[in-house]
């Protein structure tokens, strides 16, 4: 399998990276092609597109006019937001199946990069058990701040009704 990462802010570059030369990487260049509302000064643009990576990051645009000569069966295409949605739409179009959607941060780029570089199938599977329960806490809060949410919408129900 071989992958074409789209990414913004670059995230998704160190796992480029660990993946090597089966990674081709495309970085939005012009933040008014993303959706949602975005703008940019030009001095934020630079600082965004700065890249000092061994992987070869290509302007997403060229990238995707590129992805039409490519096998689309032979590659997994993955965004590193949800604001890359416009790029993946297209690739759907263009016959790419296998497609995913993360919205990353550094944090899960890191963790991902280093179950990547695992050494063992023992060093991977305490990696993904870690990942697993912090997940899982997280999960847990956003129940709860849910659950905390809820519970005062339905006593401002209650006190209207009064």
């Amino acid at each position: 399998m071989k992958y074409i990462l789209f990414t913004v802010d670059g995230y998704i570059i160190p796992l480029a990276e660990a993946i090597g030369k089966e990674a081709l990487v495309g970085q939005v260049h012009d933040v008014s092609l993303l959706s949602g509302d975005h703008t940019e000064s030009e001095s934020e643009k630079e600082q965004r597109l700065e890249v000092d990576s061994e992987a070869m990051v290509l302007d997403a645009v060229d990238l995707l006019r590129d992805m039409k000569d490519l096998e689309s069966s032979e590659y997994c295409v993955i965004g590193d937001s949800v604001d890359l949605l416009p790029f993946l739409e297209k690739a759907l179009k263009m016959g790419f199946k296998t497609l995913y959607l993360c919205d990353l941060t550094q944090e899960s780029t890191d963790a991902a990069t280093t179950l990547l570089e695992a050494k063992s199938k023992a060093q991977e599977k305490a990696i993904r058990e870690q990942m697993q329960q912090e997940y899982d806490g997280k999960l847990g809060e956003e129940k709860q701040q849910m659950s905390d949410e809820i519970s005062k919408i339905k006593q401002a129900i209650r006190n209207a009704l009064v």
